[in-house]
């Protein structure tokens, strides 16, 4: 899965913005904005490592965030992608940005135990191997009392939102015509088979407390608190 993802998104790197704008019908934006609220710690200066960042676009909101509650935010992104961090280099430079986008892996994280007081993913755990070894790095790079944030989209299990989803499944396919049809049918796939509740699971079973699930505007997205035992 590794193999076939890293090459999906070098193919579609220089669109993955616009993908992820389609495919949340815009509110992305929006969601990344309510999940930088609840990444930020009770701390006036802090680290917050961004895995699998992609082009940048969670890490520049967290900046955001931190400047609006004047604190002092040092944050790092890693991702396995080198044509994604292209393009999020590219982007934090024009911007005058303090953040640094290195390479790296969400299941073998080069950074030393205790390093962290945030870590964060955005769009992404969907489509890891390994989720339980996946909690485990988070755990092991988070220091004591740190927190998790951790977005991602699944589709709405019940009641209206179910109802929208299915049509905005729809127009997502669609939509994919016009901008990669296969890396669509693969996200979309993704999104339908993901399940908030088993994730969250895991990062019970990997020694995190009070896990929370919040499920953002539109049911489409979810975020997954909690803090490191």
């Amino acid at each position: 899965m590794s193999t076939y993802i890293k090459n999906l998104f070098s193919e579609i790197h220089n669109n993955y913005d616009l993908m992820n704008s389609i495919l949340s019908l815009g509110i992305d934006r929006k969601w990344r904005k309510a999940a930088a609220k609840l990444a930020m710690p009770n701390k006036k200066s802090f680290k917050i490592l961004d895995i699998a960042c992609g082009t940048g676009e969670f890490a520049i909101a967290l900046y955001k965030e931190s400047l609006e509650k004047k604190k002092s935010a040092s944050i790092i992104g890693i991702d396995f992608n080198s044509n994604m961090l292209k393009v999020g280099v590219e982007k934090i430079k024009m911007c005058n940005l303090p953040i640094k986008l290195i390479h790296g892996d969400a299941l073998n994280i080069k950074f030393d135990s205790n390093t962290f007081d945030v870590v964060t993913s955005a769009f992404a755990m969907r489509d890891f191997d390994d989720l339980d070894r996946f909690a485990y790095e988070v755990n092991r790079v988070l220091k004591k009392g740190g927190k998790i944030t951790l977005m991602d989209m699944a589709a709405p299990n019940a009641g209206f939102d179910k109802y929208i989803f299915k049509i905005y499944s729809k127009i997502m396919r669609i939509e994919g015509y016009f901008v990669d049809n296969d890396a669509y049918r693969f996200l979309v796939k993704s999104i339908m088979e993901n399940d908030s509740r088993k994730v969250a699971d895991i990062f019970k079973k990997n020694g995190f407390a009070n896990v929370k699930i919040t499920t953002l505007k539109t049911g489409a997205a979810f975020v997954i608190t909690g803090d490191k035992k």
